[in-house]
């Protein structure tokens, strides 16, 4: 159904056209332990109890939505702030790679600002960056 391909895609390609904004794809190098990533210049501590399903390179993919300003999970700059009305686009790098965080119309951080970023666990979705296919976590 649309919402399984929406919430579990398959493949980083379908991941990364369903939905609006389209899900985060971040490339990274997963860190000895398994519970970080390292991002192209950034790291991206891996939520508690989470382990990275590969010791390789890797896609980790998070919705926009499911981020979250202000935590701990990785610091990322403020590039651009696009107001929808009921919520706002938040154009972040990270790195050297472009995310989106979808939040609600008081969420304002200022263009060249820093912020935390944070999401759930359940939101974690791991893809082969080769082949593109989902990994099992």
């Amino acid at each position: 159904t649309p919402a399984e391909i929406y919430q579990r895609p398959a493949t980083a390609f379908v991941a990364g056209f369903i939905g609006s904004p389209p899900m985060n794809l971040i490339r990274g190098r997963v860190s000895a332990d398994g519970r970080s990533l390292e991002c192209e210049g950034a790291v991206l501590h891996l939520p508690d109890g989470v382990v990275a399903p590969t010791r390789f390179d890797t896609l980790l993919g998070i919705r926009p939505e499911a981020l979250h300003l202000g935590g701990a999970m990785a610091t990322a700059s403020v590039e651009m702030v696009e107001s929808l009305g009921a919520d706002h686009l938040i154009h972040c790098r990270l790195g050297a790679q472009d995310l989106i965080v979808r939040a609600g119309p008081d969420a304002r951080p200022e263009p060249g600002s820093a912020t935390g970023l944070a999401c759930a666990a359940e939101a974690l979705h791991w893809f082969d960056p080769a082949s593109g296919a989902r990994l099992a976590a």
